[in-house]
């Protein structure tokens, strides 16, 4: 065979003359390790043959090298004797020795034929996370000197070249099936297969607690396994807010408005989880409604806790339309178009206790009873086409009747009492002063007004244009229409009620078989409610939690959870259900 060219001498097995020269020079202090010679001086290039190196100075060797690859293992025999086991390489490279008094002198050692590149026979595991950070163990061969290992294009990390037959890695983050290489100066290795496992989806075992209210806005702690990165926590189709990832095992969320059971699940970059049921409680303590009943001329009660009826009906004059409650004392007024009166009902006995004939008027519609309950205002549609005022410590009208001519349909009172908003048939609301029972104004509105309700700061009076299918907002200040609020539904009789706070109006719209919902802060529909035939009443509960709504065509009472704006029960068994009030004190 032919060596590789080099600058080095062919190496020679020294005389003991010569090999003791060196040594006296050590014994008298002269510098470090000296290689006198490497024994045999030729091997193959793939490494692994020892050799033994003679010299002086060895004793506390660090490392032996060949070029610059360090053996694989060596033996320190004597302060003049060593053995290395030879590592691979190419070409002819100086073999050194290295001890705390510094490095040998380079001795030639030759390597004959070329170096194979590395072989991988197995890893250990052969399958682990996506998300990497797993030891995985490389076997094989010629793994002296590696430089990198990959699984696939990513780079494994924690290099740690055992011995020639086996490296350690941390695995870096993949996906699917990867080829896992070794390289080495001497070229890269053949290609044993990796698998990532995807990362199973989280995993949810219980939510606490395990029910809230309708509303929602209480804060619910999410726990389970695999949460880290969650994008989402639903409740049925509903998302939840303030979401916060405490760790793995738990979330905390503040849940969103819904009704009954729903299922809660948890979204991850691994997927979906599986479901737990969460309860919506009805928290609400239930409230009694009058609703008059059109065709059976009757007053039912309804009790919004159980969504029952309760108790026989109440027997009233001849086609009742609405009812109003005095707000000081267990009286309920009920206005009977057919038979031109109004029914003075005890709430706390459920009798009748008094029939007041409208003289003078016909067909009664709209009616209120002002904020100290001595006053009743009520519209009557024929006969004085105006208002008659009745004085609730007699029973009996004042003998005021306050006409316009104009066919007034329903009434509102300010909450401060000083004024009576009133709706007429030709298209104008009529304002009366309470202190004198005379009209203030008169002025135009939209078209076909009915329902009227006014703003709890007594400072807007929001009117329901059937036909048009808008609201007019009136300053009550100077009784001017301020905006109209358009996108509503239509109808002869559509009604509005405000929540406690002022800030939503819900209007029915009789013709539309629809509820609109008014943000009163921006004048916008914010929701139309469907379902319905012919959507008369509504009323809305003094917690603000739900609306009430008649039906006159299905005889039925639905109820509207406010937060999320649905029909969460209806109630059959009325009959021409009209304009229903709260009776007494329920929150």
């Amino acid at each position: 065979m032919t060596a590789n060219v080099s600058p080095w001498p062919l190496p020679q097995v020294p005389s003991v003359s010569s090999a003791l020269a060196p040594h006296a020079a050590a014994m008298l202090g002269f510098g470090g390790p000296v290689v006198l010679a490497v024994v045999p001086p030729t091997g193959s290039a793939a490494g692994g043959n020892t050799v033994t190196i003679l010299g002086s100075g060895f004793t506390g060797a660090t490392a032996v090298r060949f070029g610059v690859t360090a053996s694989m293992s060596f033996t320190v025999v004597s302060s003049s004797l060593m053995t290395a086991v030879v590592p691979p390489g190419v070409g002819i490279v100086p073999v050194t020795v290295t001890t705390p008094a510094g490095t040998s002198n380079g001795f030639p050692y030759i390597y004959v034929g070329t170096v194979p590149p590395p072989s991988i026979t197995s890893i250990v595991p052969t399958s682990g996370p996506a998300a990497g950070g797993n030891i995985v163990t490389i076997n094989g061969s010629g793994f002296i000197g590696a430089t990198a290992v990959n699984f696939g294009p990513n780079p494994a990390t924690g290099i740690t070249v055992i011995n020639d037959h086996q490296i350690t890695v941390v695995a870096p983050a993949g996906t699917g099936t990867v080829p896992v290489t070794v390289t080495t100066p001497f070229g890269t290795s053949n290609a044993v297969s990796y698998t990532y496992s995807a990362a199973p989806p989280p995993v949810l075992t219980q939510v606490v607690p395990t029910t809230g209210p309708l509303t929602g806005g209480n804060t619910v702690a999410v726990i389970g396994s695999g949460f880290t990165g969650a994008t989402a926590v639903n409740f049925g189709p509903n998302p939840a807010t303030g979401i916060t990832v405490i760790n793995d095992n738990l979330i905390t969320v503040t849940a969103p408005a819904g009704s009954g059971t729903v299922p809660v699940t948890v979204t991850a970059p691994t997927g979906t989880s599986n479901a737990v049921n969460y309860s919506y409680e009805d928290t609400f303590p239930g409230c009694t409604i009058a609703v008059p009943n059109f065709d059976n001329n009757t007053v039912s009660y309804f009790n919004t806790k159980t969504l029952t009826i309760t108790g026989a009906p109440v027997a009233v004059g001849g086609g009742p339309v609405r009812v109003a409650v005095s707000p000081t004392a267990p009286f309920a007024y009920v206005t009977n178009q057919t038979t031109n009166t109004v029914s003075v009902i005890n709430t706390s006995t459920n009798t009748v206790t008094a029939t007041i004939p409208m003289t003078g008027g016909g067909s009664p519609n709209g009616i209120a009873v002002t904020p100290d309950g001595s006053k009743v205002y009520v519209a009557n549609v024929v006969g004085v086409n105006g208002v008659i005022v009745i004085d609730t410590a007699t029973n009996t009208t004042t003998g005021i009747a306050i006409p316009f001519g104009t066919q007034p349909l329903e009434v509102a009172i300010t909450p401060d009492g000083t004024k009576v908003y009133v709706t007429n048939f030709d298209n104008t609301v009529t304002v009366i002063d309470t202190a004198t029972d005379t009209i203030i104004t008169n002025f135009p509105v939209g078209n076909h007004p009915y329902g009227v309700a006014i703003s709890p700061d007594s400072t807007k009076a929001y009117v329901v244009n059937g036909n048009d299918g808008t609201i007019s907002v009136i300053d009550t200040a100077t009784n001017t229409v301020t905006t109209t609020i358009p996108g509503l539904g239509t109808g002869g009789f559509d009604n509005i009620a405000l929540t406690p706070g002022g800030g939503t109006a819900f209007v029915t719209n009789y013709n539309s078989g629809t509820v609109s919902v008014v943000d009163l802060t921006t004048n916008t529909v914010t929701a139309t409610i469907p379902g319905f035939t012919n959507p008369w009443g509504v009323i809305v509960s003094p917690d603000g939690t739900r609306a009430y709504v008649s039906d006159y065509a299905t005889s039925t009472v639905s109820v509207i959870n406010t937060a999320t704006n649905t029909v969460i029960g209806t109630v059959p068994g009325f009959f021409g259900p009209g304009e229903m009030a709260l009776v007494g004190s329920c929150c």
